[in-house]
């Protein structure tokens, strides 16, 4: 009897401890409604940044991605521009990457809360998890770790609280919105700056465009994808927090 009891009392607790764990998985449930505000809409600012009105719908065109890494193993720069900012000076951009929802969450900001919409940085990997972010007033210079060069994602931080471009990272709320242009590898993420439950979910509070970084498959399948470079730079507006 007591042969019976051991074995059923192990199982049961390997069981509840694998419940615990909540692996992140590296997509979204795409599209998600786009509110409206009194600020300049999303889809004028997509239409400005492709210079082609209409080329991306703020709706239909939105992606499922939320987690990328870098397009070639080889060294590289690659050119993200904060194209609009909307909630003022207080919003933090910048990079993360996990596997759980229960942690750890590492993130490495590369743009403060100061930065200004003609700031510039560049992010360069010197390992395949390490690397030097540089760049002048308004950018968080210097080393970095623990964001792997094959699987990032971006996030932002500000008054209104943290939100990841994972939405199991926000309570499954939708807190970023990815786009793809035509026939290229340069994204399009446009970020709400407040929670979505009690927010306009105009996503126009901070709008990045990425070149370069391709969404990475669920972790089984990752691959390594080399070392690189990672150039970020700003212009934008500001507005009173909503």
């Amino acid at each position: 009897m007591r042969k019976l009891v051991i074995p059923v009392f192990l199982v049961v607790m390997l069981v509840a401890t694998s419940a615990l764990a909540a692996p992140i998985v590296y997509s979204n449930t795409r599209p998600q409604p786009v509110g409206s505000s009194a600020e300049t809409s999303l889809q004028t600012i997509l239409d400005t940044i492709t210079g082609s009105p209409g080329s991306i719908n703020a709706y239909s065109d939105q992606k499922n991605a939320g987690y990328w890494g870098l397009q070639n193993p080889a060294p590289g720069v690659i050119a993200p521009l904060l194209r609009f900012q909307f909630a003022g000076n207080s919003n933090e951009f910048g990079l993360w990457s996990g596997k759980d929802t229960n942690g750890p969450i590492n993130t490495r900001a590369i743009f403060l809360g100061s930065a200004t919409p003609t700031d510039f940085a560049l992010v360069q990997w010197l390992t395949s998890s390490s690397g030097v972010i540089f760049g002048g007033s308004g950018v968080a210079a210097g080393a970095f770790s623990g964001i792997p060069i094959n699987g990032f994602g971006f996030y932002i931080s500000g008054q209104g609280g943290t939100f990841f471009s994972i939405d199991q990272l926000n309570g499954g709320y939708a807190q970023m919105l990815a786009y793809q242009q035509a026939a290229s590898n340069t994204w399009i993420l446009a970020f709400e700056d407040l929670p979505r439950a009690g927010a306009d979910g105009d996503f126009n509070d901070k709008v990045v465009s990425v070149e370069s970084i391709v969404p990475v498959p669920e972790p089984g399948t990752m691959f390594l994808l080399g070392s690189g470079l990672v150039g970020l730079a700003g212009w934008g507006r500001k507005k009173f927090r909503k």
